[in-house]
């Protein structure tokens, strides 16, 4: 008894629109680590107490970047030790109490702030992109 296979073609391509999303999608992180960086880069208001003169030193040293494959896409926001090495005890993972009182953000704190939104964005994009 012969057997016989055929292939089961649809009538159109259904994943013919993803060929664009890698890029729809590096182009949200861009958007995301832009709006990260200038958050991290503001300074919070100056106690009234404070005597400490404002270079805007630390703010400027935040730096971002994204980069992407087709199957994964990253963006990281960093600060430059050599341009501001106090930055981990302000913003970074060492941050002292009293920096998180006056109102200095870290990485995490940014990040928690901005994901809810950007999670809809990006599921909004893929929408958009598949449809």
């Amino acid at each position: 008894m012969p057997v016989e296979f055929r292939a089961i073609v649809p009538k159109r391509r259904p994943l013919r629109k993803l060929g664009r999303l890698p890029t729809e999608l590096t182009l949200l992180m861009g958007d995301l680590m832009t709006e990260a960086h200038d958050q991290l880069a503001t300074y919070p208001p100056k106690p009234p107490e404070s005597g400490y003169r404002r270079t805007g030193t630390l703010g400027r040293s935040w730096q971002h970047r994204v980069r992407g494959k087709t199957d994964r896409i990253e963006g990281e926001a960093s600060s430059q030790g050599q341009i501001a090495p106090y930055n981990v005890t302000v913003q970074g993972p060492k941050q002292t109490a009293r920096m998180r009182a006056i109102g200095w953000r870290t990485p995490k704190d940014v990040l928690n702030k901005l994901w809810p939104k950007w999670v809809q964005r990006v599921r909004t994009k893929i929408k958009e992109v598949t449809r």
